[in-house]
C-alpha cells in the first residue's frame, strides 16, 4: 500500500521537518516554563499549541490522498480481504496520529507534575478552608441569618471549582478539535478505498446501524 516513490519521498521530506519540529519542542520542555495549573487552556498555558497539527492538515490530507490511490491502485491488481483493508486504515491512522501529535507529548512530564503539584497544593489549601468553615458554622452552632450574610460559602464554592479545574488539566497541549480535524484530513480520502470494496448501500446501511 505504502511503495509509491512519491509517497516515499514526501514522507521522508515531511519526517525530517517534524524531526526538527521534536527536537525544538524538546528544548523547550527542558526549560523552566512558568506554567500555571489555573489556565483556561486546561494546559498550563500551553493551550496555544493546539494549532500546531491544525498547520498540517492540509499536507496530511495531501499524504492521504497518494496513500488512498496507492491502496486502491493494489486493491484493484490484488485481491484483499475487507478486515486487511481496515487493519490498514487502523495502521494508517495511527501513523497520522503519531506524526502529528506525537511531539506534543515531550511536554507530558512538564504538565503532569505541574498537575500533581497544584492537586496536592490546591487540595491542601481547601481542605484547610473546609475545616475552618465546618469548624466555626457547624461545631459552633451559629444561626443561618449569620451563614447568609457570610462570603464564605462563596469561596468555599470557589476553591472547589479551582481543584475540579485543576483535576481537567490535560497532559498534552492538544483540544479534541485539533484531534477531529487531523482525523479529518487522514481519513475522508480513504472513503474512496472503503468504497471500492463495499457498495455505497451497504456502507450506508452499516453506519445507520452502528451510530443509529
Amino acid at each position: 500500500f505504502f511503495s509509491t516513490p512519491l509517497f516515499i519521498f514526501l514522507v521522508i521530506r515531511w519526517f525530517w521537518r517534524l524531526l526538527v519540529w521534536t527536537l525544538l519542542l524538546y528544548r523547550i520542555a527542558r526549560l523552566p516554563l512558568h506554567l500555571t495549573p489555573l489556565h483556561p487552556d486546561r494546559s498550563g498555558g500551553l493551550g496555544f499549541l493546539s494549532i500546531y497539527p491544525s498547520v498540517f492538515s492540509g499536507f496530511l490530507f495531501a499524504l492521504s490522498c497518494v496513500v488512498a490511490a496507492s491502496m486502491i491502485q493494489d486493491l484493484g491488481l490484488e485481491e484483499r480481504t475487507m478486515e486487511t483493508v481496515w487493519i490498514a486504515l487502523g495502521g494508517w491512522f495511527l501513523i497520522s496520529m503519531v506524526l502529528f501529535i506525537g511531539p506534543l507529548l515531550v511536554f507530558f512530564r512538564p504538565l503532569y507534575v505541574l498537575r500533581e503539584k497544584a492537586l496536592l497544593d490546591y487540595g491542601k489549601l481547601a481542605s484547610q478552608h473546609h475545616v475552618a468553615f465546618h469548624r466555626k458554622w457547624i461545631e459552633e452552632n451559629r444561626s443561618v441569618e449569620e451563614l447568609t450574610g457570610s462570603d464564605e460559602p462563596s469561596t468555599a464554592a470557589d476553591l472547589n471549582a479551582t481543584v475540579e479545574m485543576v483535576q481537567q488539566m490535560r497532559f498534552i497541549p492538544v483540544d479534541m478539535p485539533a484531534v477531529i480535524q487531523l482525523l479529518a484530513a487522514a481519513g475522508i480520502p480513504m472513503l474512496a478505498v472503503v468504497a471500492s470494496k463495499i457498495s455505497f448501500g451497504e456502507l450506508l446501511k452499516w453506519f445507520l446501524g452502528t451510530f443509529l
